[in-house]
This record gives structure tokens, C-alpha cells and sequence, in this order.
């Protein structure tokens, strides 16, 4: 800050002295939200848990000289929970006029288009964030519209996707690159699948080759999205019916990690808040969400490890053949979509006709 101080005579005249309120180099901080405006804030959040978009939209209005661009997000956000699609857009564009538009309510529609299944509109929005000076783009935008390419399907999505990631210089945590690389190996892009991968190694400071990993320095809250990434890279190339030599590379090296994660992790919980970075994570400290995303990581980290143990035990099984693996992997992915019941797994159901029952070859 210093280049911009100014040096002003021992004895300025009283109108070039400057103002007592702001202090030289150094702009005006905000005053702080008034104990009205707090109030409003907690019971529109309140509204919006319960997913009471009306009156949410109705308790704005009542205090509409005085609400500000959270409270707006707030309700958009109860307005997108409530179903009240038409009526959230209808609010944006008020909130619009009013200047009161931010990062967050953005956000906030391209989630709700995303979950209504409009991948190019969300996408739309997504851009002109990238134009806008004051609604930029955040980590949380990103991973809604890469969350968007994983459940949609159809010829565009890749290039969405390429154009999201390219065209997006803000700040990418462990959740981007696991959503991204995951996009990648669905489409069955291997090549790229690693370039990600050693990209996200590479911003954490684990070198640039995916293969030459070290976690005797530490897994900490990047350990999962890196075993995932490898699990999502395996099981694309197994679908593209390439050799066992190169998945069984992949798979050792996401059991290696998920190693790490399990016994040197533990070291790592010492029972402090532990940073996480981006989304709702890198907003919320309380106990209570500390708490919740343990529970998720450990329901995350069990449902990896299951999938690297099994294709870990398919690739050592001596009956081993690329056509029943791509067949198994297609009925598993098939399962795990919530395109059937994990009935069929037990059962031994096929995935089509190139896949043979495993349950008879490889467990007898």
C-alpha cells in the first residue's frame, strides 16, 4: 500500500487536509449489516430450508426499501427449492434492474437449470458471468456446470465442457478436477483424462506425473478427489477394452492412495477444523458442516474403495479377458446410474450380450 500513500505538508490548509473518514490508500470499508437486516436474513433463510418460496418472496417485498443483494440470492434460492422456476426468473430480472444481481444468484439459476436438465442455458448464464466485471464466476459456479456435463448427455456437452474449463480462470479445488476428469472418461477420453489429472497434481504440489505420487508428505482433503479421478479414469479405459497392464497401473495407484488416505490420514484428524476449499465447503466452518463432510467423505471413500477392490480382484482373476471386463463395467455403470436395482448385482444380472456372469467365472 505504500506506493499509493501521499505526503502532505507539516501544516495543510483545512481544505486539502484529508477526509477524517477515510484513511490515506486505503478505501472505505462497509459498515456492518444492521441488526434489521440480519434478522430479515435469517428468516429468509429459514423460508428457504423449508422451501416456502411464496412467502419468502412475499417477506422481500414487505421490506423491499431496505433488502440487499444476499437477501435477494436468499429468496431466488427459496424460489429455485420451491419448483417456482417462472417466478425465479421473473425475480431475477427485478433484482437486475435494482443492480442487486450478484455471483451468487447466478449461481444459483444455473444450479436450478441444471437440475431441471437445460445444460445450454445454464451454460448461457455461465458466459455471460465470464463477461461480467462485477459477477464473476466462482469455484462453486464452476463445479454446478461441470456437475451439468456429468448428468447430461448429447453431442455438445464435450464441447461445453471444453469451453467451461478453458475459458475459466478462477480458482479450481479437488471437486472441479474430479467433476471434470470424470466428464472426460465418460466420454472416453483417456488422453485428456491424465492431462487432468497431472494438472491437479501439479496445482497441489504433488510434482506433474499422476504415477509418481508421494503421499508419505500427506493426503489431506485432496486425497479422494485424486483416487476418484484414477477409479473414473479406469473404468473408461476398461470400457474402451484396453490391455490389463495399463488399468492394473491405474488401479495400484488409487489402492496406493486409498492406503495413504486410510492410515496416514488418520494422523491428520486431530480433531481441528480442517480447510476445505471451495463451494459451500469453503463457506461454512460451524461443527455441524465439519461434521457432515466427514460423514460424506467417509460414505465417498468406502464407495471408491468397493470399485477399486473390484476391478483390482476382476484384473487378477486368471479367466481375465478385456470383452467380459467392458461388459461387467457397463453393467455396474448402468446399476450405479440408477438405471436398475442393486438387486441385479446379486443376482448376477448381464450387462449385454458381449458380458459374461463373472459371479460363475470369478467367484465360482
Amino acid at each position: 500500500m505504500s506506493s499509493f500513500r501521499r505526503s502532505f505538508s507539516p501544516s495543510p490548509s483545512p481544505s486539502k487536509r484529508p477526509c477524517p473518514s477515510l484513511k490515506a490508500g486505503k478505501p472505505a470499508s462497509k459498515p456492518p449489516p444492521s441488526t434489521s437486516a440480519l434478522s430479515l436474513n435469517t428468516e429468509l433463510q429459514n423460508l428457504s430450508r423449508n422451501k416456502r418460496g411464496h412467502a419468502a418472496l412475499q417477506l422481500y417485498n414487505q421490506n423491499f426499501s431496505t433488502v440487499d443483494s444476499h437477501h435477494s440470492s436468499i429468496v431466488l434460492n427459496a424460489l429455485i427449492r420451491s419448483g417456482l422456476i417462472s417466478e425465479s426468473f421473473t425475480f431475477l430480472k427485478q433484482i437486475e434492474k435494482r443492480h442487486l444481481e450478484s455471483t451468487e444468484a447466478y449461481t444459483i439459476i444455473i444450479k436450478g437449470l441444471i437440475h431441471s436438465g437445460d445444460l445450454k442455458l445454464a451454460y448461457a448464464y455461465f458466459q455471460k458471468m465470464l463477461l461480467s466485471k462485477k459477477t464473476k464466476p466462482s469455484t462453486r459456479t464452476l463445479n454446478t456446470i461441470l456437475r451439468g456435463c456429468l448428468w447430461s448427455s448429447g453431442g455438445g456437452v464435450s464441447g461445453i465442457l471444453d469451453n467451461v474449463w478453458f475459458k475459466y480462470y478462477g480458482e479450481k479445488d479437488g471437486s472441479s478436477y474430479e467433476y471434470y476428469v470424470e466428464c472426460l472418461s465418460n466420454a472416453l477420453r483417456i488422453e485428456a483424462s491424465f492431462k487432468g489429472i497431472n494438472e491437479f497434481c501439479e496445482k497441489i504440489g504433488w510434482g506433474n506425473n499422476w504415477s509418481c505420487v508421494d503421499f508419505s508428505k500427506g493426503v489431506e482433503e485432496n486425497g479422494e478427489s485424486f483416487v476418484s479421478c484414477l477409479l473414473n479414469v479406469a473404468r473408461g479405459m476398461s470400457l474402451l477394452g484396453e490391455g490389463r497392464e495399463g488399468i492394473e497401473k491405474v488401479i495400484e495407484k488409487a489402492r496406493e492412495g486409498i492406503y495413504a488416505i486410510q492410515v496416514l490420514g488418520e494422523k491428520e484428524e486431530i480433531g481441528e477444523k480442517k480447510k476445505m476449499v471451495g463451494g459451500k465447503r469453503g463457506r461454512n466452518t460451524t461443527d455441524e458442516r465439519i461434521e457432515s463432510n466427514r460423514l460424506f467423505r467417509s460414505h465417498k471413500l468406502s464407495s471408491i474403495t468397493t470399485e477399486i477392490n473390484f476391478l483390482h480382484q476382476r484384473l487378477q482373476t486368471s479367466s481375465w479377458t478385456k470383452k467380459m471386463l467392458k461388459g461387467e463395467m457397463r453393467r455396474r455403470l448402468f446399476v450405479f446410474s440408477g438405471g436398475a436395482t442393486t438387486d441385479h448385482v446379486k443376482r448376477g444380472v448381464k450387462g449385454d450380450e458381449e458380458g459374461e456372469d463373472w459371479n460363475k467365472v470369478a467367484l465360482g
